[in-house]
């Protein structure tokens, strides 16, 4: 099902991943992915999730635009740039040699009417965190949210939409012990 989404890791005051997706977004769909990802972090995992965060580079949009062009729009090869990797791209970062490009598409926080979900992992809180977000906000983002100060989609002005609001707080390391039980405290919200 079309449910777009985003999927972000905040680390170092960047946002490293910020990956668009267009389907099964909903917290049953990526964000059962993004639950299974941070659950499965061994110690290991996580430091080498660390190293590879801080060696991608953010991939210009004349790069992703030749990628496109080059390969026909539709291709194998370049599974980051792909929207139904979505959530995947943790893991698929992790595993990555270091320093993968990324395009970053955190602006697709501004656009509530088509983002409708979200799922930020910030590793620069103490303790670190699993926030999560949802779309069709049609009223301003409350001040010291994360996307509070980002500018209101210039697409979707005339229907009064805002950035996406937040929805709910998890401490990365103590998340539900169950998938569902995860899923069903946001879809329940």
């Amino acid at each position: 099902m079309g449910t777009r989404n985003l999927t972000c890791v905040k680390l170092d005051g960047k946002y490293p991943i910020a990956q668009y997706g267009q389907f099964d977004g909903y917290p049953s769909g990526q964000g059962v992915t993004v639950y299974r990802f941070v659950k499965g972090l061994t110690r290991k995992k996580y430091r080498i999730f660390l190293r590879k965060l801080r060696a991608a580079q953010e991939m210009s949009e004349g790069e992703c635009g030749k990628i496109w062009q080059d390969t026909h729009a539709m291709f194998t090869g370049y599974p980051e740039l792909m929207c139904g990797t979505a959530a995947d791209i943790l893991e698929l970062v992790r595993k990555s040699p270091a320093g993968i490009k990324l395009v970053n598409h955190l602006m697709f926080a501004s656009d509530s009417l088509f983002c409708e979900w979200t799922y930020v992992i910030d590793l620069d809180k103490r303790p670190q965190t699993l926030e999560v977000y949802v779309g069709f906000n049609k009223r301003p983002v409350p001040a010291g949210e994360r996307f509070a100060n980002m500018p209101r989609c210039e697409v979707h002005r005339n229907y009064e939409y805002y950035p996406i609001v937040h929805l709910h707080t998890f401490p990365l390391w103590k998340l539900p012990t169950t998938e569902e039980e995860y899923a069903r405290i946001l879809e329940n919200k």
